[in-house]
């Protein structure tokens, strides 16, 4: 079988190869004629190239699908990043409100303020006034307790102030610090720093514990302690608003005598500041 076929030089259809002439148009076919590979050959040729086709969109018919993989691959990243990163900055501001309950400072200084430092935090104030004081009581079980200074602190403005004992924030205008000494002629139990305070304005405070001086309790005979109590205060006019402050505290003393009608003490004092 012949595999090979020519085309006429004049009309263009296909004749025998070894033909001279076109038996359609009658052309001479002395000159070289285009030769292409017989009809079999052509059928799969092209079907070879539908095949190649066919492969090239399979091709990019899995470009695409990991293309839209890997774009959803990045889609969700990008939003699972922006979920953590709202889910840290949820977590530094839960950390940051935990941080401020027991805080570096109570309030923001003014550049003329000077800073009263404290075991929970620091208070500006713009005026300070000390007082000389002169108690002294010995009444109870030759117990001797002196008050000799106390210090008034007045801030420019309201500024918050931390009660670690009650776990809350609240605004003061100023401060009274008690110095107290206690000097003992027996085992006693005595505590100043759970007393309370009372001002000729009407306010009454309790004492701050948690940042007063750790000198009260229980006190054996002979001993000697004293000490720093502070008194918060939500109202202030001026260093010298006040004209008198009331201390009272208790104490008391071990006993099995239950007829003892000394074994405890109420101090009741009032400090004149004018």
């Amino acid at each position: 079988m012949n595999n090979k076929a020519k085309y006429c030089l004049s009309c263009g259809n296909q004749i025998s190869a070894e033909s001279d002439f076109c038996p359609f148009c009658g052309a001479n076919q002395s000159g070289k004629a285009p030769v292409i590979k017989s009809p079999q050959k052509t059928e799969d040729f092209q079907q070879a190239i539908q095949q190649h086709i066919r492969n090239l969109k399979y091709t990019v018919a899995v470009l695409i699908v990991c293309f839209i993989i890997s774009t959803g691959l990045l889609v969700f990243n990008h939003f699972h990043s922006v979920e953590k990163e709202k889910t840290n900055n949820t977590d530094v501001q839960a950390e940051s409100t935990q941080l401020t309950r027991n805080p570096k400072s109570t309030g923001k200084p003014s550049k003329t303020s000077k800073i009263l430092k404290l075991t929970d935090g620091k208070v500006p104030y713009e005026d300070k006034l000390i007082v000389p004081v002169d108690y002294q009581n010995h009444s109870w079980v030759n117990t001797k307790v002196t008050i000799n200074r106390l210090t008034l602190y007045k801030t420019k403005q309201p500024v918050q102030y931390y009660d670690s004992d009650n776990d809350k924030y609240f605004k003061i205008n100023g401060i009274v610090v008690v110095h107290y000494k206690i000097e003992t002629a027996r085992d006693i139990n005595i505590y100043p720093t759970m007393g309370t305070l009372n001002t000729s304005d009407g306010q009454q405070i309790d004492a701050d514990t948690s940042n007063s001086d750790d000198f009260d309790g229980e006190i054996n005979k002979g001993a000697t302690t004293d000490g720093n109590i502070v008194y918060p205060l939500k109202r202030l006019k001026s260093t010298k608003s006040l004209s008198t402050l009331r201390l009272k505290w208790d104490a008391d003393y071990d006993t099995n005598d239950d007829n003892d009608e000394n074994s405890s003490k109420t101090y009741d004092v009032t400090l004149k500041l004018e």
